[in-house]
């Protein structure tokens, strides 16, 4: 037998069997290199996450890959743009009904896509190690992804402040439902998102944003958007709607002491039948602080009020604005006393005390 024929078949073997070999060795080194839950690799818990449709499996996959946080948060990210490869859609279409079923994905991409957006909301600043991926999705051609990417920075906090340039952009451009998440999702960085203000006060002027979703996303930066004031004032006198009228009286008590041109207005609302709008609007008068002192005989009436939680708003206001609430004194002494529900006798006990530590340090002066 010709010697020069046998050995190029065992040269070829040779070759297969190393590159098996490498392979293997590399698979393994990769696959040791990865974080372990349980005994389990990363990957597999990433493979259960998008395989297995029983909500056991995966909630036990969601636990892992939230422990795993740090490697596994930029890899969650991804499947935020999860899209099933177009290939295996073609084959399957031409495929005989047989084969189609077993080519099916147990899960579908939109529902993978969705266990995504859920563990990274679970994660939340743990989730850090995704923001580079996450900006890369804001700039998605699908609305939908782009919107996930926009909660799931949002979930993270101020640690995604690197993606402030990239949401102002959105600010910019977006629909209308993505502009509504990009706000909340600028208030929720904080102060390093400063720079997206004016964006955020022109889009309110022009009424691209509702101006209750600017003025808490402003305030969580840390600017007080006294622009929003005659805005608002114009909103809680036209509002019909309890619920609508809370909202906006919440938000004026978040600007606080520049909010004070609204006071009037906020009194007038006190008359709302809604109890809890009642309330509501007790809390943002004390938010505004001692610039609300026009609001103390109404305030005083409401101590009064048959449900507690408007009296102990009620009380806690007076106690916000200070040495004018002097006259609410008496009335906040029986409360202290003789309220049937602990915090209002609480609030009451501690608006005694603000008021006259404040009139204190007033004579003092």
């Amino acid at each position: 037998m010709n010697r020069r024929h046998l050995s190029i078949p065992i040269c070829r073997t040779g070759v297969i069997s190393g590159v098996l070999l490498l392979s293997v060795a590399l698979f393994s080194a990769l696959w040791k290199s990865q974080p372990v839950y349980q005994g389990r690799a990363l990957s597999f818990w990433l493979n259960e996450l998008k395989s297995q449709p029983g909500q056991r499996e995966y909630l036990r996959a969601k636990a892992a890959l939230v422990h795993l946080s740090d490697a596994a948060a930029p890899r969650v990210a991804r499947l935020l743009n999860y899209r099933e490869s177009e290939l295996l859609t073609v084959i399957r279409s031409k495929a005989p009904p047989a084969a189609a079923r077993i080519l099916t994905p147990k899960l579908d991409a939109r529902m993978i896509r969705a266990r995504g957006f859920d563990v990274l909301r679970e994660m939340g600043t743990n989730a850090s190690p995704a923001v580079p991926a996450l900006v890369h999705l804001l700039e998605s051609p699908d609305s939908i992804t782009r919107g996930e990417a926009i909660r799931g920075l949002g979930y993270i906090g101020p640690n995604a402040r690197m993606a402030v340039a990239s949401l102002i952009a959105l600010l910019e451009k977006d629909s209308k439902e993505n502009k509504m998440e990009t706000a909340p999702t600028l208030g929720a960085i904080g102060p390093a998102a400063r720079p997206a203000v004016p964006f955020l006060v022109s889009s309110m002027k022009k009424n691209e944003l509702p101006t209750i979703v600017a003025v808490r996303a402003l305030v969580r930066i840390g600017y007080s958007p006294k622009e929003a004031v005659p805005l608002l004032i114009a909103q809680l006198r036209a509002d019909t709607n309890s619920f609508a009228r809370s909202a906006t009286a919440s938000c004026l008590g978040l600007i606080g002491a520049d909010a004070a041109p609204a006071v009037p207005a906020l009194i007038d609302a006190l008359r709302d039948p809604e109890s809890r709008t009642r309330a509501h609007i007790a809390l943002a008068l004390g938010q505004i602080g001692p610039d609300a002192s026009g609001a103390v005989p109404v305030l005083t009436q409401l101590l009064n009020d048959e449900w507690w939680y408007v009296r102990q708003n009620s009380a806690a206001a007076l106690g916000k604005i200070g040495r004018d609430g002097n006259p609410a004194l008496p009335m906040l002494a029986i409360l202290e006393q003789h309220d049937p529900n602990e915090d209002v006798r609480n609030a009451a006990a501690e608006a005694i005390g603000l008021i006259r530590s404040d009139s204190k340090e007033s004579s003092g002066r």
